[in-house]
């Protein structure tokens, strides 16, 4: 602590008090906190206007492809089964739903 006391002392002799309060003020210690702006927009209206961006400049096929490629993914990653099983999971209730995703175990 002395030697750092020290080297302040130096310092405020060498470039003054002056020096200090700049550091300080372009560190943020003397601005004002402000509130968090509230959003324009919501997540939803976000969603849909980027997506109408994309489609503009990629075309709808786009979104095709993106979801083909996410499907073969899919079935790589958890085998055909795991198709199987969310068909037969349509339109049941959740605990229902629940057994039949635990009859057949997912693969990694």
């Amino acid at each position: 602590r002395e030697m750092g006391r020290k080297a302040a002392q130096v310092l405020k002799e060498k470039y003054g008090s002056e020096h200090y309060s700049k550091m300080a003020q372009s560190r943020g210690a003397n601005k004002k906190i402000k509130e968090a702006p509230q959003p324009s927009m919501s997540a939803a209206e976000a969603g849909r206007r980027g997506g109408a961006v994309v489609r503009d400049k990629y075309g709808s096929d786009h979104f095709k492809r993106a979801g083909q490629m996410g499907g073969v993914s899919t079935k790589e990653k958890y085998g055909s089964e795991h198709y199987a099983r969310i068909g037969r999971m349509g339109g049941i209730t959740k605990a229902k739903n629940r057994s039949i995703a635990s009859d057949t175990p997912e693969k990694e």
